[in-house]
């Protein structure tokens, strides 16, 4: 995946978009005037101070032309200004329970449209053309268990995914919908299951991670993933939220003290 910025050829409005490198030139719409919208290139400067840019994409030497000030009176504020990225009707809520060093909490995080938990926790997301979730999985309606069986009641917070030992997501909350839509369906690919044990700072997990078909376990290991899935996830101890099984969990591999393949 890789973020992409886009000018529209109506209204000149800037947004970026996070796509897979294979669909970069696929073809982009404005989401304030739903005009065509076109990808920008960053220019660079050459040994002799030329640029260099692919054909048919326009490059970035300057400031872009912009509409006189009586012509802007009329045009509504950016999605960036005036709206709460939380509202952009692309993103789904997903309820989960994040157990991070210091908490554990339940709440609802978000992913877009056609996208997986997994690629939000790994990547972020994007709302109104802003790019969200790059460093802190963002949350609401959070319940916050706390050492000691303190709980904290907050309507939304941010925790940083550096702390998180592993998310699960709530079964609860399957299927993932917002007005009554499903998520997209990704492209089969064959992967080869390996049951396994995974030891964590608190926590033991048993369940079954993937690998490509032509990879070892030690490959999915070493990828640039932060966080990894997990299904048929056996928890212990019990959480504090009162589960232990899960149909999906990722774990983040940085917190990682053991994994080793196991009999299930």
């Amino acid at each position: 995946m890789a973020v992409y910025e886009f000018r529209c050829t109506s209204c000149l409005e800037e947004f970026e978009l996070m796509r897979p490198v294979r669909e970069a030139n696929r073809a982009v719409r404005c989401p304030k005037c739903d005009s065509e919208a076109e990808m920008l290139i960053s220019g660079f400067g050459s040994k002799i101070g030329s640029y260099l840019q692919p054909p048919g994409n326009p490059l970035r030497q300057g400031p872009i032309a912009r509409p006189s000030r009586s012509e802007t009176t009329t045009f509504e504020a950016s999605p960036q200004v005036d709206r709460d990225w939380w509202t952009d009707a692309n993103l789904v809520e997903v309820g989960v329970v994040a157990c991070a060093s210091e908490c554990t909490v339940t709440g609802n995080t978000y992913r877009m449209d056609q996208q997986r938990l997994l690629d939000a926790l790994n990547q972020g997301f994007m709302a109104y053309s802003l790019h969200i979730a790059k460093e802190f999985m963002p949350l609401n309606e959070v319940k916050m268990f706390l050492p000691g069986g303190a709980e904290k009641r907050m309507e939304s917070t941010h925790i940083r995914k550096g702390s998180i030992l592993f998310v699960a997501e709530r079964t609860e909350s399957l299927p993932e919908t917002r007005g009554g839509r499903r998520p997209r369906g990704y492209p089969l690919k064959t992967k080869k299951q390996v049951g396994v044990t995974v030891l964590m700072p608190g926590y033991s997990l048993v369940g079954v991670m993937y690998s490509d078909m032509w990879q070892q376990l030690v490959h999915t290991l070493e990828g640039a993933e932060r966080f990894l899935p997990m299904t048929d996830v056996l928890v212990s101890p019990q959480l504090v939220t009162g589960g232990s099984r899960f149909d999906f969990v990722a774990i983040n591999k940085d917190h990682v003290v053991h994994l080793g393949k196991s009999s299930k």
